[in-house]
């Protein structure tokens, strides 16, 4: 019976950790995922490093967590939806297990292991031998770039003080090695992100898809007497059954004076007849998200005066949408928006 439990015990976790550290992002190749770390890897001069550890898991109350969600630019480059894991980025290379390696992936999973895709220069490492390669490789290093989820800080509220915790590991890596500056990572990552590949576009066109299918339930059931939360609910039904993991912030639902709060999310106020409803809402799919925003008659039809600014602000939408292209800034968009506006 003991030996049974424990097997079943077994199956439990592999199963846990299988599903766990699944590729994050559906329709991404691993090819992809290789070509990005090989695309930032070129990007780097031989006196520098690059670090970056995976997001953690946030605490909701007591011993119960918030759903786990891949800091963005590990997500881009690995896939991996797991934390407690790490990369190194060297254009210089150290060797390690026999041959010179430039990027070392660092995992406690098996599945990983064996699942990711590596190129001729990269190697996937237990996470144990990450303190031991990292400060072998900063030997020899000019600049590291740190790439860290969140600015890490313990607040001590007796003595009224913030503690940096990042701010403290900086000054005493430099300690270490004198001649090493340490940077922050995010502004490396920009150059790559913002153009998309066709896997990407997918995933956000299916973001949009089953974002607009909440929109467009909203709107149906959307009448005097009902709550701000009843709209949120529709747009959140159909964003999951549409295979979004969850929305991409918490909805925005404001009705009445509540449309003119900016970033307004406690979606409680009961709707009126002549109201009308803000509602701004993204689904995360595959780790990318859309954002739309629209204003919905709460009584199925704007009054003359809503119909006026209404479609002032749609036509300022079409005439900015006409002007997008190679070379046309923000800037230029918001001034022609503001044109047709005033």
């Amino acid at each position: 019976m003991q030996r049974r439990l424990i097997f079943i015990l077994f199956f439990i976790s592999v199963f846990f950790e299988i599903a766990f550290c699944q590729n994050n992002s559906p329709g991404i190749s691993l090819d992809e995922y290789a070509g990005r770390r090989q695309q930032l890897l070129s990007s780097l001069d031989s006196g520098t490093v690059v670090v970056m550890r995976s997001g953690d898991f946030k605490m909701r109350s007591n011993d119960v967590e918030y759903r786990y969600r891949q800091e963005s630019n590990f997500l881009y480059l690995t896939g991996w939806n797991s934390t407690n894991r790490y990369i190194i980025f060297t254009l210089a290379g150290f060797g390690t297990d026999g041959k010179r390696n430039n990027v070392f992936l660092f995992t406690t999973s098996q599945e990983e292991s064996t699942q990711t895709k590596i190129g001729t220069n990269e190697i996937i490492c237990n996470i144990t031998r990450f303190q031991e390669i990292f400060k072998s490789v900063l030997a020899n290093a000019k600049t590291l770039y740190i790439s860290a989820p969140d600015l890490q800080f313990v607040n001590d509220w007796l003595n009224d003080k913030k503690i940096f915790l990042d701010k403290n590991a900086k000054k005493e890596l430099e300690q270490q090695f004198p001649n090493l500056k340490v940077k922050n990572a995010l502004p490396l990552f920009g150059k790559f992100r913002e153009i998309k590949s066709e896997a990407e576009l997918r995933l956000i066109n299916k973001s949009v898809e089953v974002t607009w299918n909440g929109l467009k339930r909203a709107m149906i059931n959307c009448q005097p007497g009902k709550w701000e939360y009843e709209l949120q609910a529709d747009i959140e039904y159909e964003m999951i059954r549409g295979g979004a993991g969850f929305p991409a912030w918490t909805p925005i639902v404001g009705s009445g004076e509540n449309s003119l709060i900016l970033h307004y999310d406690e979606n409680k106020r009961q709707m009126k007849d002549g109201d009308l409803v803000v509602v701004d809402v993204g689904a995360e799919y595959g780790g990318y998200a859309c954002d739309i925003t629209r204003t919905i008659p709460v009584s199925g039809k704007f009054t003359e005066a809503q119909a006026e600014v209404y479609n002032i602000v749609l036509k300022a939408q079409e005439e900015v949408i006409k002007m997008v292209k190679p070379g046309i800034t923000m800037k230029d968009m918001d001034a022609k928006a503001k044109e047709v506006i005033t």
